[in-house]
């Protein structure tokens, strides 16, 4: 980079759990994954720099078309004015270019472009380039987002690809959705801050950090430049509590790649004397998929304080009996009081005699009351660190994501923590294997 185009990329990672700019670059050029979500510091993070440098690189050397999005018009403005600025350098030869670099569209010898669009739902769904680069997403509505995400094809051996670049602002926006859904699809994040681009191995001088600290709130340094987690006004549950609760396993959880299944012990069974189970006993709780959910069901050690999630089952999209199938193999092997929500899908469960002849759950009904009682008391279960559970990306997140509009004001609860809440309620409710008829 520094012979092309004059520019060098730090190459060192400073803080834990960060990436450096050089890596996170990599890895969008050679499209290891179909998504990069970068999150970085406002302004010293060198986020829309870097973008530019991206769509030259991918322009020249690959030879596709790159569309780049901003969160508003004035942030895709921002990001083709560095391109412009690079071509000015006078390190790219001319030759190269057809034309003039245009305020939106800068076309190449190749038949290639790159071209800035706005942030509108009928801009977005024109082009089809190989590479999409998307710059403050965070300003950006999801819905635009997600229209934009149909965008990138495959040309030739060259693979789509989507930078998704931000500073992470608001607790419950676009940079938080893509957070969860990363969890879920395994795109790659990179996380970098003004540590990592400072001098000596960066660009950015000690003095230049030291006069804007000066400048803003503790606040919002913490957040948009130390990347802390913005503030969890509107969240359902305490972040600390959450993350006390998200412990790292003991014991090597196994997936199964078809069913996502994390396991992190194997099932024993409860042998009842007369005064009650001996040994480990379990609760679980299932919640079903609708159209475009996931069914999740959750296992609890019951037998431990804290209560111990010790599996976890999720899958989408099965066919019906064999997704009853494979959830009432989990209720074969962990034994013990197990809750349905009966809403919706959950009803449709009672189709199905293989699972009801083994297995007798208890319904319950998310609405009214019972929602609101049922979330608030799993709630305050997590809060007092009733519950530990290994950090699966996708529990997690539904966790630390979730909003109380989701569980008490019409939105949609996730279904980890929904399944996780209904676990609870089965140990509440039912106490001890052998109620609600289930045999043992």
């Amino acid at each position: 980079m520094a012979a092309t185009f004059g520019v060098t990329i730090p190459t060192q990672s400073i803080c834990a759990g960060h990436t450096s700019p050089a890596e996170a670059f990599l890895d969008a050029f050679r499209a290891r994954s179909s998504v990069s979500l970068w999150i970085a510091s406002r302004g010293f993070g060198g986020k829309t720099s870097l973008l530019a440098v991206l769509a030259l690189t991918n322009a020249i050397l690959l030879e596709v078309d790159v569309v780049v999005l901003g969160g508003s018009g004035q942030q895709s403005s921002r990001v083709v004015d560095r391109v412009h600025r690079l071509l000015a350098s006078g390190r790219v030869p001319r030759a190269w270019l057809v034309g003039e670099p245009g305020l939106y569209k800068t076309q190449f010898i190749w038949g290639n472009t790159i071209e800035a669009l706005t942030a509108s739902p009928t801009a977005v769904r024109g082009a089809h380039p190989v590479r999409l680069l998307m710059d403050e997403i965070d300003e950006m509505e999801l819905r635009i987002l997600e229209a934009a995400q149909g965008q990138p094809m495959d040309r030739g051996m060259v693979r789509a690809h989507t930078v998704m670049s931000s500073t992470h602002q608001h607790a419950n926006g676009t940079v938080t959705a893509m957070i969860q859904r990363a969890a879920e699809t395994g795109w790659a994040i990179h996380r970098w801050c003004y540590h990592e681009t400072m001098e000596p191995h960066g660009w950015l001088s000690t003095a230049q950090v030291r006069r804007k600290k000066l400048e803003l709130s503790q606040r919002m340094w913490v957040t948009e430049y130390e990347l802390q987690e913005p503030s969890a006004e509107g969240r359902a549950m305490d972040p600390d509590a959450v993350d006390r609760m998200f412990e790292a396993p003991a014991t090597p959880i196994s997936q199964d790649a078809l069913a996502r299944i994390w396991r992190g012990e194997a099932g024993i069974k409860t042998h009842r004397i007369f005064d009650g189970p001996r040994g480990p006993w379990y609760t679980v709780g299932v919640d079903w998929a609708q159209k475009r959910d996931y069914t999740v069901a959750v296992v609890f050690r019951c037998d431990t304080r804290p209560f111990r999630v010790v599996a976890v089952y999720r899958t989408h999209r099965l066919p019906w009996p064999e997704m009853t199938e494979r959830v009432g193999s989990l209720l074969d092997e962990y034994e013990g009081p197990a809750a349905h929500d009966n809403t919706g899908a959950g009803a449709a469960i009672r189709e199905f005699p293989a699972l009801a002849s083994r297995h007798q759950l208890l319904d319950v009904t998310l609405v009214g009351r019972d929602r609101t009682d049922l979330f608030r008391n799993y709630i305050g279960a997590v809060e007092r660190g009733e519950i530990v559970c290994p950090r699966i990306d996708v529990v997690y997140n539904d966790h630390k994501y979730c909003t109380e509009e989701d569980l008490f004001y019409g939105g949609h609860p996730p279904d980890t923590l929904v399944a996780m809440a209904l676990a609870y309620h089965a140990f509440k409710t039912g106490r001890e294997p052998g109620d609600f008829g289930i045999s043992i």
